[in-house]
């Protein structure tokens, strides 16, 4: 369809006319801001048409039509742009691509020698792993150790060199290339280099290898079955086209953040294999945090069952399905991974964690306890664990248990800035250990100065302890940062009202009863207690409560 709405347009195309203001574009660019990359691409190619086919609006559709995932309709436009010498930003790489998954290497090789197709570098790879396609061995070779020149380039030369021999069958030369230049990277490279050494006879070398990543399923998958002596299948790169897709793949994953740029060669790099489970993680991670999540539950469900990296994607899916809104779903399948993986505490954590949101606090509690009864030795990282357990706790009225839980996260991370908070925030509102709790909220302070929630503990710590002149400062700042938030404009209006500056406190108990929606926990605050201030003043209230009437500390 595109190409013969296209064909004969070429000087329309490279005028380079200006964007169009028409419906279409604003719809494109309103759906590319929100991450809607399908519907931005149609709005794009719309606008497109309607511009006398602007090339510029083609590429942004041909970029939207990749990030979508709709990589046929984005391999046909770059046909298209590149039949008719009008490559513009990413589209000759997305030709060059489309050819390579169509198995035309001659025809993608064209398109290679047109142009720069990524950066010189990375053609150098593309061109080389082109060249065996074609059979041409001596040229690949050539490429590599060309790039291999290149500063910072040489370990992955090297490694694709490892690749390019492995995938042949060739692993003596294999591991003379790995006994040159060593290991480089992570737990994938991790897996080429131990497969490489399992096939040449070094049985504990690819062991002491795989054992390097204990946390990586496949590799642990490959310490059982080398233990069994068991020698590995080499399916890391099985052909020139598998080694295109993986130095796409490490392109998108040496991004530092999440890019458009990223998300492009990772989708690249999936279109051309099928088996590398960690792009389509990788792909699905980036659309999550992109906020696409419909497409991001899409990939993850691109990783089959019986995927090492199945029990990863299926925590990414839940995940993303929670952001989405769609809470009973995560929850299903929340409940679904703890039936099917029973011994993996991820599972049941993740499951808490949604328990806990929907406020099924005793159903948390359960799921966080079976967790950390799979914790052997308690780690550091563990702390967040018995964190989210004292929630529990605390928000069911079971104190003591919730206090001995925040102190186990303490003992495993003492500088722990929403431990100490939330600690001993609790302590105050108790009335307990003040002192203790007012140094705990000023070590939190300290590790984040810029937190809203953290500024209102001290500022209310310093209110329970009637120092109420040094609690003004740390209260309005809360207030600066949580500028809607209830309860810290209540806080602020009894500081307001302790030192005297009675209209300001009646300010902010009124702006308090504005901010109280239907989704405002009231176990937060009392709009009652609020109205009735209001009235009467917080000093007839406490009298009304039976509580210590205000008095203001020795702050000296």
């Amino acid at each position: 369809m595109i190409k013969n709405i296209l064909t004969g347009v070429l000087v329309a195309m490279l005028s380079g006319a200006a964007f169009a203001q028409s419906g279409a574009y604003l719809a494109a660019s309103q759906s590319k801001a929100r991450n809607d990359f399908l519907v931005a691409a149609e709005y794009y190619f719309q606008a497109a048409q309607k511009e006398e086919f602007n090339v510029r609006l083609l590429g942004r559709a041909l970029e939207s039509f990749v990030l979508a995932g709709n990589l046929d309709r984005a391999f046909e436009l770059a046909d298209v742009l590149q039949t008719n010498g009008a490559a513009i930003g990413n589209s000759r790489l997305v030709a060059f691509v489309g050819q390579v998954k169509d198995e035309n290497f001659t025809a993608a090789m064209d398109v290679l020698n047109s142009g720069t197709v990524s950066t010189p570098d990375l053609d150098m790879f593309l061109r080389a792993w082109g060249h065996l396609a074609l059979g041409d061995q001596d040229a690949a070779f050539e490429k590599f150790e060309a790039v291999s020149q290149i500063e910072n380039l040489a370990p992955v030369a090297s490694l694709h060199k490892i690749l390019a021999h492995a995938q042949a069958g060739d692993f003596d030369k294999a591991v003379i290339e790995y006994d040159a230049s060593g290991p480089f990277g992570g737990s994938r490279n991790g897996m080429t280099y131990a497969q490489v050494l399992s096939n040449s006879d070094r049985m504990e070398d690819a062991l002491v290898m795989a054992k390097r990543f204990p946390n990586d399923p496949a590799l642990s998958a490959a310490v059982e079955a080398m233990t069994k002596e068991q020698k590995l299948d080499f399916d890391t790169v099985v052909s020139p086209t598998e080694g295109i897709a993986e130095i796409l793949f490490t392109v998108a994953q040496s991004q530092e953040e999440v890019s458009e740029a990223g998300l492009i060669y990772g989708r690249l790099a999936t279109a051309l294999v099928g088996a590398n489970a960690q792009a389509h993680l990788l792909v699905a991670q980036n659309l999550r945090d992109f906020r696409a999540y419909g497409l991001a539950q899409n990939s993850f469900k691109n990783i089959a069952a019986e995927d090492p990296y199945h029990f990863r994607a299926q925590l990414g899916l839940i995940d993303a399905t929670w952001r989405d809104g769609k809470t009973t779903a995560a929850t299903e399948l929340a409940r679904a991974l703890v039936d099917a993986y029973p011994d993996q505490q991820e599972a049941h954590r993740q499951l808490g964690n949604l328990l806990r949101d929907q406020e099924d606090y005793r159903g948390a509690e359960k799921s966080y306890r079976r967790a950390i009864k799979l914790i052997e030795t308690p780690a550091a990282s563990d702390w967040s664990l018995y964190y989210a357990r004292a929630i529990t706790f605390e928000r069911r009225g079971k104190w003591r248990k919730a206090e001995r839980d925040f102190r186990a996260a303490l003992e495993l991370q003492p500088d722990q800035y929403r431990v100490l908070n939330y600690l001993g925030y609790s302590l105050v509102e108790r009335g307990e250990k003040l002192d203790e709790a007012l140094s705990m909220i000023e070590r939190a302070v300290a590790q984040a100065p810029d937190a809203g929630y953290i500024a209102d503990s001290l500022g209310w710590a310093l209110f329970k302890l009637g120092q109420y002149e040094r609690a003004l400062d740390p209260m309005e700042k809360a207030v600066s940062l949580m500028a809607t938030d209830p309860v810290v404009n209540d806080h602020l209006g009894d500081v307001y009202w302790a030192v005297g500056r009675k209209p300001e406190a009646e300010f902010q108990w009124l702006r308090t009863l504005s901010f109280i929606t239907e989704d405002t926990d009231l176990r937060d605050i009392d709009p009652e207690r609020v109205k009735s201030k209001l009235d009467l003043g917080l000093d007839a209230v406490l009298k009304n409560e039976g509580a210590s009437p205000l008095k203001a500390a020795d702050e000296n």
